[in-house]
């Protein structure tokens, strides 16, 4: 017998939500940062920042996957994307007023059109693969 799951939209926007908790204030105390720095292409204070946000994707799919009672996995991707697709626009929206290249803030990227496709991608991915690492983590501590 076939059992179909349902998505459960709840539960996709409440991990989006707590993983954009996370998100939204650690890109703007990077942006305060980078701001202070003397190099913010090289400075190692970027990494930290970057596992930050994929934390919160990490988050994202966790709650997700608690919140809801079928497919955890489906909906820990989902909710990350949902948190990276809510988080864009912030990004966008910074270099529209502030300047400076979508990838990399003129850290020698062209800035072009197909760099910054490939870097929004790239971040889609992670952010689906980080929201099922904390699905996964989150049925891990149910089973416990």
């Amino acid at each position: 017998m076939r059992t179909t799951s349902r998505l459960d939209t709840r539960a996709v926007g409440q991990g989006a939500l707590a993983g954009l908790a996370v998100i939204v204030p650690v890109t703007i105390g990077q942006e305060i940062v980078l701001a202070v720095v003397d190099d913010p292409c090289t400075d190692p204070v970027v990494v930290p920042i970057f596992v930050l946000i994929l934390a919160g994707f990490a988050l994202a799919g966790f709650r997700a996957a608690r919140s809801t009672f079928g497919a955890p996995y489906p909906h820990g991707l989902l909710a990350g994307l949902a948190a990276f697709a809510a988080w864009l626009p912030l990004k966008v929206g910074k270099t529209a007023v502030f300047g400076g290249s979508f990838i990399s803030d003129d850290c020698g990227a062209d800035g072009g059109f197909l760099p910054a496709v490939i870097g929004g991608v790239t971040v889609a991915l992670l952010a689906m693969g980080f929201g099922i690492v904390g699905s996964f983590l989150a049925v891990r501590r149910t089973r416990r």
